[in-house]
């Protein structure tokens, strides 16, 4: 399955909102992977590294594209 969000908070995917949606994806017995909706390869979603490395910024993403 495949999802594309936007980013709410103005500040992005930084630190703590990271943390919270690493959390998350670690209650769950699958592989989830996260990416930029424009372009990179999706990461796994419980690393903290990989999730802050992707530098998502508030406004990103757009529920319409697919």
């Amino acid at each position: 399955m495949e999802r594309v969000v936007t980013v709410v908070p103005d500040e992005g995917l930084h630190a703590r909102p990271a943390s919270k949606f690493v959390s998350t994806a670690n209650e769950f017995d699958s592989e989830i992977r996260v990416g930029r909706a424009d372009d990179g390869e999706p990461v796994p979603a419980n690393s903290m590294l990989a999730v802050t490395g992707l530098d998502v910024r508030g406004g990103e993403g757009d529920a319409d594209q697919r």
